[in-house]
Parts: structure tokens; sequence; C-alpha cells
């Protein structure tokens, strides 16, 4: 886990960009001596990274919801329209999360949230917050059941885009159990 948020931060974090430069340095007296100048910068740099809680929280929850090593998210051959997905889910069809997949989420202000998909972050608007949170509570749904909380705009297209990711399938019509 240390060394998965050590590589997030050299990669994600403000600052880390310092520790890639090679500061002015003047010429070692002593080869085997760490410059002073030369800690302080380091130290600064380390200390000026995106270090929140926020960023920490926001880095464990794609870090604990990864894909184990060799397994991906299959997207669909065809991306799905809107229109199919909807059809599907008034029909009923049953609706399974894919086994590879992995789903969290960490609320945001206002009733917002952040949805972890298989290591993605999305953000999801707080209309929203209720759908995602009822995809990451169970495995199956019942697609009617489902068809209920995507009224709007923007639910449906949190819905088309799992589907597009691989993270949603369509099974026959059945009940969620």
């Amino acid at each position: 886990m240390w060394k998965a948020f050590g590589a997030h931060l050299a990669t994600h974090a403000a600052g880390a960009a310092a520790l890639l430069v090679d500061p002015p340095l003047a010429p070692a007296t002593s080869p085997g001596a760490i410059p002073p100048a030369l800690l302080a910068r380091v130290r600064g740099a380390i200390r000026g990274m995106d270090t929140t809680d926020d960023a920490i929280d926001r880095w464990f929850a794609s870090f604990a919801t990864q894909l184990a090593p060799g397994h991906e998210l299959t997207p669909p051959a065809r991306r799905p329209s809107e229109a199919s997905v909807l059809t599907r889910l008034a029909r009923g069809n049953r609706v399974t999360r894919s086994e590879e997949g992995r789903w969290a989420y960490l609320p945001r202000p206002r009733g917002a949230l952040l949805l972890y998909v298989g290591g993605q972050e999305l953000a999801v608007a707080a209309p929203q917050a209720e759908l995602a949170r009822t995809l990451c509570d169970a495995r199956r749904f019942d697609g009617a059941a489902l068809a209920a909380q995507v009224k709007t705009a923007a639910a449906r297209a949190l819905i088309v885009r799992l589907f597009s990711m691989g993270a949603l399938r369509f099974g026959a019509r059945a009940s969620a159990r």
C-alpha cells in the first residue's frame, strides 16, 4: 500500500515534479556528504505535496477498488446507446455488476459523492447519489427498479457510462435476489 501511495504521489501530487529536476549545486568538497541545501529542497518538495486527508481518501478509494492483476473491465464490443439501455431497463432485464469490478463511494459536500469502480473515480452529483449507492450495495438488480432511478439526463448518462465501461451488464429478465 505504501508503494502504491508513493507512486500515486509521484504522478499526481503538486510539487512532485520538483523532485525530478536537479537543483543547481556547487561541486562537493566531500563526495559522500549530502549537502544541507539539497536536503532542505527535498524536504520542502515532499512537504509541499498534496497530502491532504481528501487526497489520501481519494487515493485509497481508487486503490481499494483496483482490479486484481491480470483482470480488467471488458467494455462491450459496441457502445450501448442511451435508448437501448433505457428500453432494456424498462423491460425489466436483469442487470449485473461485472465480476471483475470492485465498487465503493466517498461522500462529498451537498449530497454528491465520488463513485469508484475498478479503480476509476467518477464524480456523481447529489441527484444521482442514491443510484450510485444502490449500485454499490448489491451485485444484481431488476432493470425496472433501476429504470425508476434513471429519470434525469445525468442519471441516464451515469448508467450508460457504467454499461460502456463494462462495469454493468444485462442478463435475462429476472428479479434481483
